[in-house]
């Protein structure tokens, strides 16, 4: 659907929408605080709407979780109307141009030297222009020919949703005679991780305090981490309910306690990240829209994440059979490894400065698409390939050579940091960085650029090309945006076009990685033996 001229069944639109909304969700939530608003509480429209938020939030979570699929009649007519072409950029537009308005009515009712007059108004304005977004942006993915077929299960799921979704929060709201022994707990787990990020934490147990020289919180009751485990655990009880004939007992349990566990801890990563936002970028945004929005999303995306392995995963589910609407895809084994990679440097590049203290998330969540594919990688073929070493060696000869001049005070950046960790955490870092560099990163970026990127360029189905298959177009493509991916235009090209050498030449993937594997090999090892920083 790139030129929004033709959908072809596929769930990519969808995904791509749905991704689309949820970013729009949370750049409206960093400039939407309903506490902020110059109307008194007792006359504020707006905070009656930002209260619903979570309502709407944890149903939409359980319409998704408990949903379940069309019959064969409705199947049949969802995927015929989603294989026709249709023209769909026209909705695009007219779904952006309502939310730059909802979006602009809110910016400007936020202004806080604004006296509002008629305020319902105002409500009314941005409540048709956030309802004409959503419209038109499900519009252009949802094909007309497919609303009737979709009518009737998305009513029952929502009926479900909703069902489970008010029981969820009263669940969540009945745990809060928990919330001061946990948030004894989140606040050592916060204070640990800002410790972590080289941070000089302020930590008062006996008033729930934990901070930063520059901005501290009170971990109080919505900050304990009770409610999320309340919402968490009726959710996932509904899933092995209504599921149960398709999961795998007693071994699928071990979801409530994983859960549990789970968003407790990422309750934790959310107070340090606010307190870390609140002392790098801005104590409004911190206690804003950002305060509510990362933890709804932590909630959707653990819940949803934790369904999702156990639906594809043997050991918790029993059939396996998923022909039709399998999230195990070839495009996804070749590609969700690099986008874990990359959407995990972004997130934990928000939270950090020069220094990318996270760095070992990078290794850990790629490992989650690699075994949830790793079917697709058993036909790879592992031997030793004197070409790929040699091909691997003088790509880190040129990749060094080509390097410009480094800048002494970024290139410090890495040895003072670690010099200022404990010797353990230095020392984990420096494993995850080298395990990375050499193992995670050849792998996730191989498997896009070599195993899919040069043969899709070929052929839409790319499993049907053969590795060995050469053309111009297609090589100099892929390289080119292996290059752009690293910032470094002419030595990435380069790199991607010898990689790309080491798969043609006897038409295994496995040859790339380990030509790869080797040059972030030496450069690792060039790096901490001679101490060249700037490679890294």
């Amino acid at each position: 659907m790139g030129n929004g001229t033709d959908d072809r069944g596929s769930a990519t639109g969808p995904l791509l929408a749905a991704a689309l909304l949820i970013a729009e969700y949370v750049v409206a939530l960093f400039v939407f605080d309903s506490d902020r608003l110059p109307i008194p509480d007792d006359a504020n429209p707006f905070h009656l709407l930002g209260g619903s938020m979570r309502l709407v939030i944890v149903v939409t979570t359980a319409t998704f979780l408990t949903a379940s699929m069309p019959s064969k009649s409705e199947l049949a007519e969802i995927r015929s109307a989603f294989g026709r072409k249709r023209r769909t950029w026209p909705l695009f537009a007219a779904h952006l141009s309502t939310y730059a308005a909802a979006l602009g009515i809110t910016i400007f009712v936020f202004n806080t030297g604004l006296e509002l007059q008629h305020p319902w108004l105002w409500v009314a304005s941005w409540a048709v222009s956030a309802l004409a977004s959503f419209i038109f942006l499900v519009a252009a993915v949802v094909p007309r020919a497919a609303i009737r077929p979709l009518a009737k299960p998305a009513a029952r799921a929502l009926t479900l949703g909703l069902l489970v979704g008010v029981v969820a929060l009263l669940a969540g709201s009945a745990t809060s005679l928990l919330w001061k022994p946990m948030s004894r707990w989140t606040l050592e787990v916060a204070a640990f991780l800002l410790e972590l990020a080289g941070q000089d934490v302020i930590s008062i147990p006996e008033e729930l305090v934990v901070g930063t020289l520059a901005y501290e919180v009170f971990v109080d009751r919505p900050c304990s981490g009770y409610e999320g485990i309340g919402l968490i655990t009726v959710m996932l009880g509904f899933y092995l309910f209504f599921f149960r004939k398709s999961l795998r007992f007693p071994n699928a349990l071990l979801l409530l306690p994983i859960g549990i566990v789970l968003i407790w801890i990422a309750n934790g990563f959310r107070i340090a990240a606010l307190i870390m936002v609140g002392t790098w970028i801005s104590p409004e945004i911190a206690e804003g829209g950002f305060h509510s929005a990362a933890g709804w999303l932590l909630f959707c995306a653990i819940t949803l994440g934790l369904v999702a392995v156990s639906r594809q995963s043997d050991w918790f589910s029993i059939d396996q059979g998923r022909p039709g609407g399998s999230l195990r895809t070839p495009e996804g084994a070749y590609l969700l490894p690099l986008l874990f990679l990359i959407a995990t440097a972004l997130i934990t590049g928000l939270f950090t400065t020069d220094f990318d203290y996270l760095y070992p998330l990078r290794v850990i969540t790629p490992l989650i698409p690699l075994w949830l594919f790793r079917e697709y990688y058993r036909d790879f073929r592992w031997s030793w390939s004197w070409t790929a070493v040699g091909l691997g060696v003088l790509v880190f000869i040129l990749w060094v050579a080509l390097e410009p001049a480094a800048d002494p005070e970024k290139a410090s950046v890495i040895p003072d940091t670690l010099a200022q960790l404990p010797p353990a955490a230095a020392g984990l870092w420096l494993a995850a960085r080298v395990l990375g560099s050499t193992i995670i990163v050849p792998i996730a970026e191989e498997l896009a650029f070599r195993g899919y990127l040069l043969r899709r360029l070929i052929d839409s189905d790319f499993t049907k090309v053969s590795p060995t298959h050469f053309t111009v177009v297609s090589f100099l493509i892929s390289s080119v945006a292996f290059g752009a991916l690293h910032g470094r235009w002419l030595a990435g090209i380069i790199a991607g076009m010898l990689y790309a050498a080491a798969q043609y030449r006897r038409g295994e993937i496995t040859d790339a990685i380990v030509a790869h594997a080797v040059t972030n090999g030496l450069l690792a090892g060039y790096v901490l033996i001679d101490g060249q920083w700037a490679f890294w």
